[in-house]
């Protein structure tokens, strides 16, 4: 309960309460130092010039006595004569001073003190008592009459302190209008803010906000008009990327439909096999794609979830998927060259990013492909056109179209699963042709079996 009270306060309530816990921290260690540090000193002061003026008392110098005691610090001081502890004992008490000064029970309080303390000579010791429950700070000497008594109350000066706690209570007064002017000063590009990303969220991507501001809420502002714009061109690349594999997916079920219509029609063109064996070309173009988005919605959970990595020889991967492959266009130039290099990885799922980029050569290459696995780096080249520089950064992207304007998953399934296994593949132009590198970092490798 206490907790949804505090998360309901407003931000002016927030900063005013702890610009009042600093003002109050501040306060108690203002007191701290000031009962502990300060009523020391205060003491030791007090003390000095009570004996000072116990001295003076004492040789008789009256006249400097009496402008000592003009000072505000001393003007509660007392002096007297005690005859001693043999008086008090012959119970005929009697009190003598320089000064006319009349008797009464607070000097028989001083007396019954001195009683518990003085022994024999007494050479101007300090002492510090309560009395009548106020403190008192008492000096004792030895005179020719008995013993000297000088005294003054201890009482300490608080007006520092009621001068603080006054103050104080200005500034939480204050700080209470002061936290309503920052707070405003912070919320309102907050809330700028606040209708920004709540208009993202409705995807309804506006004008940049400008807090005009270059703090954190500026940087701020910056990073959310960078999270709208990306934002915006991934949901245009979406929209349009759903529209054209629509259109990719519709034309294979129109053609496998109207083949079907035709055959039930006996109107179909040419001899029945062949229009049976379009049916069957894109049926399987069909399923290829289908099978591709399959995938690819559920390569992430795959890739997390269904790992089974082993220790797999690359070289041996790499040879055996060019040998297979390389059926579907025996008629290009293949050349092949790898060495061993042994990681651990999900054998499967490497198979089918190599496969994808093998099939990406087959369809561009004139009429050589070559693959080369060299320590820890995996070269698949093909001479085909190249790529236009503006597009070698998007092609691995999920939603990119080829020239053809065909849309492919194949190279961004590729990279998926490349960079889960911690390789880092790129395209590079060569004259003429495209590479496809792929680098297999030194944590990849299996120790002491590379290169056997």
């Amino acid at each position: 309960m206490r907790r949804e009270m505090i998360k309901t306060k407003s931000l002016a309530a927030r900063i005013w309460l702890i610009l009042t816990a600093l003002i109050l921290g501040l306060i108690l260690c203002i007191s701290l130092i000031y009962l502990v540090v300060f009523q020391k000193v205060h003491e030791k002061t007090e003390g000095r010039n009570l004996m000072y003026l116990h001295n003076i008392m004492k040789n008789g110098e009256p006249q400097e006595q009496q402008i000592f005691e003009k000072s505000e610090f001393l003007k509660e001081s007392d002096h007297f004569i005690w005859l001693g502890p043999e008086k008090q004992e012959s119970n005929s008490p009697e009190y003598g001073t320089k000064y006319e000064m009349d008797t009464g029970p607070l000097r028989e309080e001083f007396v019954k003190f001195a009683q518990g303390v003085v022994q024999g000579e007494m050479n101007g010791k300090l002492f510090k008592t309560s009395i009548q429950g106020r403190t008192y700070l008492i000096v004792i000497s030895s005179v020719p009459q008995g013993y000297l008594i000088s005294s003054a109350p201890l009482d300490f000066e608080f007006t520092i302190l009621y001068i603080v706690l006054f103050v104080s209570c200005l500034f939480i007064f204050a700080g209470f209008f002061a936290s309503k002017i920052i707070a405003k000063n912070i919320a309102r590009p907050l809330k700028e803010l606040e209708d920004f990303t709540s208009s993202i969220a409705a995807r309804e991507f506006g004008p940049p906000v400008d807090v005009h501001r270059e703090d954190e809420t500026g940087r701020l502002a910056c990073a959310m008009n960078k999270m709208q714009e990306d934002l915006r061109r991934a949901d245009q690349e979406e929209k349009v990327f759903l529209q054209s594999i629509s259109h990719d997916l519709k034309t294979p079920v129109m053609v496998i439909m109207s083949h079907a219509e035709a055959i039930l029609d006996g109107v179909y063109i040419g001899s029945l096999k062949n229009t049976a064996q379009v049916i069957k070309d894109e049926s399987a173009r069909l399923a290829r794609k289908i099978n591709q988005l399959l995938y690819f919605n559920t390569l992430g959970y795959s890739l997390e979830y269904s790992d089974k990595s082993e220790e797999i020889d690359l070289g041996l991967l790499v040879s055996q998927t060019v040998s297979r492959i390389k059926v579907v266009n025996p008629d290009l130039d293949w050349d092949t060259e790898t060495v061993p290099f042994f990681i651990r990885c999900d054998a499967d799922k490497l198979t089918v990013a190599i496969e994808n980029i093998l099939d990406n050569a087959i369809r561009y290459a004139d009429t050589r492909i070559s693959v080369k696995l060299r320590e820890g780096s995996l070269e698949i080249y093909n001479d085909g056109p190249s790529i236009p520089q503006e597009k070698l950064d998007r092609i691995f992207a999920n939603m990119y179209k080829d020239k053809t304007g065909n849309f492919g998953l194949g190279l961004s399934i590729s990279r998926k699963i490349f960079n889960y296994y911690g390789a880092s593949v790129s395209v590079v132009n060569r004259t003429p042709g495209v590479s496809f590198m792929i680098r297999f970092s030194d944590e990849n490798k299996i120790s002491g079996k590379s290169g056997q």
